[in-house]
């Protein structure tokens, strides 16, 4: 466990992307109001999703993920700046009888000044991380919804980050399965932050690791890590301008793989790559996005499949070289209040295969919290 933790900070500091997607109505804030000490409110919050790919190449299947979240919990708070849910989540996937039950619970404290949120049990996970898709899959939103473990928030004029682990196995004595956790960082450093115009520096990386010390398995201890390190330019138009842009971005990010076991398996021992972004945000709350991709021999055990140099469906391909071209067109919007939608469509160009092929989302979000009792004693 010790060399884990040392192998996470040695990956933080030294070869570390903020959010390849920018902020839209599927993430979620950290939701404590300062003025509802003593409250106790009903917090329903609906996940509608229909996600389908279209492809057909060696490295990733075509398939599509229909269905419905439901995560209905109280939320009570016994201080200002403290804040105790508890809850269900509820999953239903289209087509198959059973539906996924979890419970749902975690305390969040605020800091007197507001900059530091800090969370235990539930935590705000998969795309609110921010980290790039060829890094951790924006398809965890559906897949791995719910995260627990510990999370520090920060918020300040020159930094936010997000320093967080998340607990996937627990083992006992004898067991013969692993423990798995997840220890991941994200944060940008704003550098330059004028009215209309942002240069920042993204930064990321995590580790992802499968042991144990008190379990029994001839299973080698695996442990990978996946970083980055970026850097971002903004441009908002001025509150004057009549212009149909609301906002340009170019963002270029180093991107890395390492195998950090003591004993290696995986195919690549590292692996690297380099990608851009190009982002046009419109006053019609559609946004196009253009995104490059070279990499080299690279890995992720939880970044989206199609960026990897390996094929995640039980083919023999492992091209060392993979090149792709990405253009996602944006559609978010709030239709009314808690009730939002969210479209993108994704094709994409594979150079290395002469491959075209695309992908489309749909989300529905409804989220509101309801005040069943003020100042609850």
């Amino acid at each position: 466990m010790k060399h884990v933790v040392a192998g996470f900070f040695l990956i933080l500091f030294t070869s570390p992307a903020f959010a390849q997607y920018d902020r839209y109505s599927m993430n979620e804030e950290a939701g404590i109001d300062t003025a509802s000490g003593g409250n106790l409110y009903l917090n329903f919050n609906n996940l509608n999703y229909l996600r389908n790919h279209e492809y057909f190449n060696k490295i990733w299947d075509g398939y599509t993920l229909f269905g419905t979240q439901l995560n209905p919990q109280l939320s009570y708070y016994p201080h200002a700046r403290l804040r105790v849910d508890g809850g269900v989540w509820l999953h239903k996937e289209y087509g198959l009888n059973e539906v996924k039950v979890q419970p749902t619970f975690s305390v969040r404290w605020k800091s007197e000044k507001g900059k530091n949120t800090f969370l235990f049990g539930n935590i705000l996970g998969n795309i609110n991380h921010g980290f790039l898709d060829p890094v951790y899959d924006y398809e965890r939103l559906i897949t791995f919804r719910n995260e627990y473990g510990g999370q520090w928030l920060h918020h300040s004029k020159y930094l936010q980050h997000d320093l967080f682990i998340h607990w996937d196995d627990m083992i006992h004595r004898g067991d013969t399965s692993q423990e798995s956790f997840v220890a991941g960082y994200s944060a940008r450093i704003n550098l330059m932050s004028h009215s209309s115009s942002r240069l920042y520096l993204p930064v990321q990386g995590y580790l992802n690791h499968h042991g144990g010390q008190i379990n029994i398995t001839t299973k080698n201890l695996t442990t990978l890590a996946n970083s980055a390190i970026g850097l971002g330019f903004a441009r908002n138009k001025k509150p004057e301008s009549k212009s149909f842009i609301n906002e340009w971005r170019i963002e270029g990010y180093y991107v890395t793989y390492k195998d950090l076991s003591p004993n290696k398996g995986q195919i690549y021992k590292d692996g690297d790559a380099v990608t851009g972004n190009f982002l046009l945000k419109t006053t019609a709350h559609v946004d196009l996005m253009l995104t490059y991709w070279k990499s080299n021999e690279f890995m992720s055990a939880l970044g989206n499949p199609l960026y990897q140099n390996i094929s995640s469906i039980g083919n023999p391909y492992f091209p060392k070289n993979r090149e792709l071209l990405f253009m996602r067109l944006i559609w978010d919007e709030k239709l009314f209040d808690h009730f939002y939608a969210h479209f993108r469509l994704e094709p994409y160009y594979s150079m290395d295969e002469s491959m075209f092929e695309y992908s489309y989302s749909l989300f529905i979000c409804y989220r509101q919290n309801f005040l069943l009792k003020k100042n609850l004693k």
